[in-house]
């Protein structure tokens, strides 16, 4: 679907058939450029609570890979934001919410819009990755975000 080269490997991020339930499968992986191994780091179906998995967005930015993985369930959504540390080659969760989102990482904060959400239509939301707190900017119109 999409790469990303840092250094000597390449951030990739693969997509497969869908799984038995008819979600598509999609999957981050760490290649080596130098001798082709490969390391899982995430796939975007691990979670079987929930029927339909989208996997969105890998991006590289100061010595880490960002990811979003969207999940839907009968009259639920909810979006995730990884974080991979390419030095310490750690995954973590940097951010849940109960909405389908679009966001981007900047200067350690996670800029995000819930453009599916009519009540939230008119916002951005600002969650600071260090101290956790959440502000909202009044813009006109909610859209998809990209970096």
């Amino acid at each position: 679907m999409s790469s990303i080269v840092v250094g000597d490997h390449c951030y990739v991020h693969m997509s497969y058939e869908q799984d038995r339930n008819g979600s598509d499968v999609d999957g981050v992986y760490r290649v080596s450029l130098k001798d082709g191994t490969a390391e899982l780091i995430r796939m975007n179906n691990e979670d079987a609570d929930w029927k339909e998995h989208r996997l969105y967005d890998v991006v590289y930015d100061q010595g880490t890979v960002y990811y979003r993985i969207t999940e839907y369930r009968t009259g639920e959504a909810r979006s995730r934001i990884f974080a991979y540390d390419e030095e310490s080659w750690k995954d973590s969760l940097l951010f849940e919410t109960d909405a389908v989102i679009s966001a981007v990482v900047a200067d350690n904060k996670l800029y995000y819009t819930r453009y599916q959400d009519k009540k939230a239509n008119d916002k951005l939301f600002v969650f600071d990755l260090d101290t956790g707190e959440e502000s909202v900017i009044l813009i006109p119109y909610a859209g998809c975000m990209t970096y």
